[in-house]
């Protein structure tokens, strides 16, 4: 099907994906219509790929037909495409031997869901070590489409059916987005870096043990909200702190609360423990999750 196609590039070497991207002509071979190099418009840019790797603001496009973006700063690398061929299939085998961690998608077509937030479109791609960016119990609960590339270790997820109408593909991609709002609203990956730094400044752990490396929240008469459960898994990732983390503990004053928020925190891989009538009790390592969910309907109906 032809479908814009739009794809946002986090972990990326922006000079080999510009030259991937030329290669099989998802960028125009003809000159762009206008170049700008840290905001300032340039004639004569030169080879695009070479700029992509030198500048730290790069702005290229051909008018309404296509465009590329580098962003250093908040680590962006971006492609767009007003019309392309374009099938779940067919984008993972395209990209897979591309140097990135994760990337994100838009909608299909710029009309669809206005006033609709989410960094997400229709997919979503983690490739080799960006896999870390996603707790993989989430990854095995969502309520996607699933494909695999096993040479290049590249997973793309699939929120709905690409033959769906508008409303319909937003009632099958909500899950999928709102499963993984948590992560992306606390800045933990796809271009969304620089969010997570700053959000970070106001993110405090009570305690940390050094012995294993963790951090200690303890949480007193509130709640963990899940944009905090994003960050926290984040910290594991990003590691903005002196002090090297390799988990997050969540202690609660409230064992009752602590039940309550555990099936979200274990999710996240995140260590749960409450001060209880014998002491202090880690949660987390005897919690059953239910069975994994059966993928939605129009998961089944398309090829496994």
């Amino acid at each position: 099907m032809q479908a814009r196609l739009q794809l946002n590039f986090a972990g990326a070497d922006p000079a080999a994906v510009v030259e991937h991207a030329l290669a099989i002509g998802m960028l125009p071979e003809t000159p762009p219509a206008t170049v700008k190099v840290d905001e300032k418009a340039v004639k004569q840019p030169g080879p695009l790929a070479e700029l992509a790797r030198s500048s730290d603001e790069l702005d290229v496009s051909w008018g309404m037909d296509a465009a590329f973006q580098r962003g250093r700063t908040h680590d962006r690398t971006y492609i767009h495409r007003t019309r392309w061929e374009l099938t779940p299939e067919q984008l993972l085998a395209t990209v897979a031997g591309w140097p990135f961690e994760a990337c994100v998608t838009r909608a299909i077509d710029p009309t669809w869901w206005q006033g609709y937030r989410s960094i997400h479109g229709w997919g979503f791609l983690l490739k080799g070590a960006g896999h870390r960016l996603v707790s993989k119990r989430i990854v095995d609960r969502g309520p996607w489409r699933r494909l695999r590339d096993e040479a290049n270790d590249v997973t793309l997820f699939q929120f709905h059916d690409l033959d769906a109408d508008a409303e319909a593909a937003l009632e099958q991609a909500k899950p999928g987005h709102a499963l993984l709002a948590s992560v992306w609203v606390g800045g933990h990956y796809a271009s969304q870096l620089w969010a997570f730094r700053s959000g970070a400044r106001s993110y405090k752990p009570t305690f940390y043990e050094p012995a294993t490396k963790t951090s200690v929240v303890l949480v007193q008469e509130r709640e963990v909200t899940p944009e905090e459960m994003g960050i926290a898994s984040a910290t594991r990732v990003h590691q903005v702190f002196p002090e090297p983390v390799e988990q997050v503990r969540f202690v609660y004053l409230d064992e009752a609360m602590a039940r309550r928020q555990l099936p979200a925190l274990w999710l996240h891989g995140l260590e749960v423990r409450a001060m209880t009538a014998a002491g202090e009790q880690r949660l987390d390592l005897d919690y059953e999750p239910p069975p994994l969910p059966e993928p939605p309907a129009w998961v089944r109906r398309l090829p496994h």
